[in-house]
């Protein structure tokens, strides 16, 4: 049993290290999903205040 150990200690070794670049490369995938995620607020927000001006007047519009 005592012989094997040197092998299970290189195997969880590999397993921790691929769990640690796996979970590294999900954490950039978040960033990158939350940065798209605020652009598209800013511009439903720009839109949203936008549709609320008639361009050519500058006035605000009516609610319907």
């Amino acid at each position: 049993m005592t012989r094997h150990l040197p092998w299970i200690a290189t195997a969880i070794i590999g397993v921790v290290a691929r769990l640690v670049q796996a979970n590294q490369q999900m954490q950039e995938r978040l960033a990158s999903t939350e940065g798209k995620l605020r652009e598209q607020a800013q511009q439903i927000e720009s839109h949203a205040i936008e549709s609320r001006t008639d361009a050519l007047t500058l006035l605000a519009n009516r609610r319907a």
